[in-house]
């Protein structure tokens, strides 16, 4: 997608580095984070829906280790964090997800 300079002025202004620490916006934290949170988030077993995945126990102890964690490094909330997995996505890897 493509903006043109006359639609710039029209653009929401989403600050989704505000209030981050700046160790956040390199690529070696972008890396120890992403493996952190994959590793926080690895199980020994799988659910077939999502009512059993939010329902369980132990899923729902590594969703809140992992909210934990990601507040401890700095972010205001887990949609930030997304956020700036995107963004960083992005810079890093050149490479846009688009989220349906």
């Amino acid at each position: 997608m493509k903006i043109k300079s006359s639609e710039i002025g029209k653009l929401k202004n989403k600050p989704i580095f505000e209030g981050l620490p700046d160790e956040l916006k390199t690529k070696e934290a972008y890396k120890e984070i992403e493996s952190r949170v994959k590793l926080i988030m690895v199980s020994d077993h799988k659910h077939r829906k999502i009512e059993r995945f939010m329902d369980c126990p132990k899923c729902k102890d590594k969703m809140q280790k992992r909210h934990d964690y990601l507040i401890g490094k700095g972010f205001k909330d887990y949609t930030q964090y997304l956020e700036w997995r995107r963004v960083m996505d992005i810079i890093i890897k050149g490479v846009d997800f688009k989220v349906s």
